[in-house]
């Protein structure tokens, strides 16, 4: 009797576990459907911009351009569109549900990160499509310039493997603010068009990002 209890007991909690692994993630059996569907659009997109007839672009004057010649240029531009909306919609199918209260101050505190990392992601991905043309602009060869981006991620793939060790040990806060300084430094390098100063740059820069995407959520 007492094995028979047990075994009952046994099945009540498997049964129990189970089901809440099946209730556990409600949101993401919703996401399916939509992501289907993305695909499904990309995929249909595609097709049509293949049999559609190509031609050369007619030549329009610097600042002329309306916003349906700049999205039927290629099928880059014409899925510039459908993507942003599809990627809002999942995002808000996908954003995490809680059915705890949030403690004292949260929002504050929330506002007052976003804020500031924001900020810091902006500094990273402002300057990041102009660089190509600036280093252009100074006149390097491609080389060069291949050289410059190399060097970049090439520094944050290696600092990359230990950037966290290095918060842990140095402190989150002062990694953060580490960032800060470097990121400010790499980019006043961009203003003098000597190779040398443009290196060091680059790979500081590449520190910095490491240090971007690891440490200010970790001191959070």
């Amino acid at each position: 009797e007492v094995r028979s209890v047990r075994a009952d007991r046994r099945r009540d909690m498997l049964g129990h576990r189970h089901a809440q692994a099946r209730g556990a993630h409600p949101r993401r059996q919703t996401t399916r459907a939509p992501l289907r569907a993305v695909c499904t659009l990309f995929l249909a997109l595609s097709a049509t911009w293949r049999w559609l007839p190509t031609s050369a672009p007619a030549a329009v004057p610097s600042g002329e351009l309306s916003w349906g010649t700049y999205l039927t240029q290629s099928f880059y531009h014409a899925t510039i569109v459908p993507l942003l909306i599809a990627t809002v919609v999942l995002a808000y199918l996908a954003r995490p549900s809680t059915t705890d209260e949030f403690p004292a101050g949260f929002r504050k505190f929330q506002v007052t990160y976003l804020a500031v990392w924001a900020l810091c992601v902006a500094a990273d991905w402002l300057q990041g499509p102009f660089v190509y043309a600036l280093y252009a602009d100074y006149g390097f060869s491609e080389a060069e310039i291949a050289q410059l981006f190399v060097a970049g991620f090439g520094s944050s793939l290696v600092f990359g493997c230990f950037v966290g060790t290095f918060a842990d040990k140095f402190g989150r806060k002062r990694s953060c603010l580490l960032y800060c300084a470097m990121y400010i430094l790499s980019c006043s390098t961009k203003h003098c068009n000597k190779y040398s100063l443009l290196m060091v740059g680059r790979i500081g820069g590449g520190i910095a990002t490491s240090l971007l995407f690891s440490c200010f959520e970790c001191w959070m």
